[in-house]
């Protein structure tokens, strides 16, 4: 571009001022080499209507920055700030940056100086409402600090995935260790899991295949009331049906209260048992409830039958719940008369108080604790 020519003119207390220069009309933007213009130069690109102004000369290279043409279709590609920015303060302004179209992206970035996105005490917040597909990350994938969702002084509701959809919600899902804690500082208030209306999936706790413990109700000195399916339907409740070892205990701390199983109107209460069969008078049955059946003996009418029941749950104070009858046509009356524990064996001595010797089996059901 030629250098710049000064206009001059006449005047009064100056005889010959400097005039202002005429904008540069040109169908491009200025460029660094534009230099032979003094400082306050205009420079009009046509073709997107965009003014420019020499700022200053650098290293003698131009400085040429873009001018925002209120109310126009002015264009810029890049605004740069090296200092502390300001945008937008007038009261009731609109301002929207990017745009949905095509590949357009927006980053916000910030270093130690912190980030924070805040309104006034009614103001309302949405990231994402309209998206349909697509991601949305909250925090880092490396992080190690706090991240706190509806943490108020308040009463708030923070609702996680409370649409219609069939969301699928993962909570430490993908944790190897650390904790998940809920309503860990309630001190009234209702914790609800599952649905309250017409859920028929599973709801699972503690379905790992480790060592777990799985505490309901434990810990404190409260008072607390379990309840496990208490509604009026015909519940299934199954504890511990697919166990092949450990143990169930219930009550076993107790030194007060009461303990209920069945109800008191039906009557329905069902102990499994297992039972063993030998001949002769010794049956072998390493269980704690159990029956113990002796097949071949002939008792006569009036005398004893001494019979052996081997148990390693035994021991001589061993407490031992034992009920005996007898089977066959004969009128044989096999009546306990003694039972004896000792260290893995259990002495039971009956008495045929029938008329006829026996002439069938003798069933001992016993209950060993």
């Amino acid at each position: 571009m030629a250098q710049y020519i000064n206009r001059v003119g006449y005047g009064l207390t100056d005889a010959l001022p400097n005039l202002a220069p005429f904008p540069i009309k040109a169908n491009r933007a200025p460029i660094a080499a534009d230099k032979g213009f003094p400082v306050g130069q205009l420079w009009i690109y046509s073709a997107l209507n965009a003014p420019y102004i020499l700022t200053s000369i650098v290293n003698n290279a131009a400085v040429w920055e873009l001018l925002t043409v209120s109310g126009g279709a002015g264009v810029f590609s890049t605004l740069t700030s090296s200092a502390d920015t300001t945008l937008a303060t007038g009261t009731g302004t609109v301002n929207t940056f990017g745009n949905i179209l095509g590949a357009t992206s927006l980053s916000l970035l910030v270093g130690t100086g912190n980030f924070s996105v805040d309104g006034v005490a009614a103001s309302t917040y949405s990231v994402g409402a309209s998206a349909v597909a697509g991601t949305i990350t909250i925090g880092g994938t490396g992080q190690t600090g706090t991240i706190t969702l509806g943490s108020s002084s308040g009463t708030n509701i923070v609702n996680v995935a409370a649409g219609a959809g069939a969301s699928t919600v993962n909570i430490a899902n993908a944790q190897v260790a650390g904790a998940v804690n809920v309503g860990a500082g309630m001190t009234t208030g209702t914790i609800s899991i599952g649905g309250t209306g017409l859920q028929t999936g599973t709801i699972t706790v503690g379905g790992g295949t480790g060592a777990q413990t799985v505490n309901l109700g434990t810990g404190g000195t409260g008072i607390k009331t379990v309840n496990i399916a208490t509604g009026s339907a015909a519940n299934a409740i199954s504890i511990g049906t697919t166990q092949t070892a450990g143990s169930i205990t219930m009550g076993s701390a107790m030194t007060t209260g009461i303990i209920v199983i069945g109800s008191s109107t039906s009557g329905l209460v069902s102990v499994p048992f297992v039972n063993a069969s030998a001949a002769g008078g010794l049956v072998v049955n390493n269980v704690r409830v159990g029956q113990a059946i002796y097949t071949g003996l002939t008792t006569a009418s009036g005398a004893n039958e001494t019979i052996t029941l081997n148990n390693v749950l035994i021991s001589a104070t061993s407490s031992i719940f034992l009920t005996v009858s007898n089977l066959g046509s004969n009128d044989a009356q096999m009546t306990l008369q003694r039972v004896l524990p000792s260290a893995g064996v259990c002495t039971i001595i009956l008495k045929n108080n029938g008329a006829a010797a026996l002439n069938g089996n003798v069933q001992v059901s016993f209950w060993v604790n």
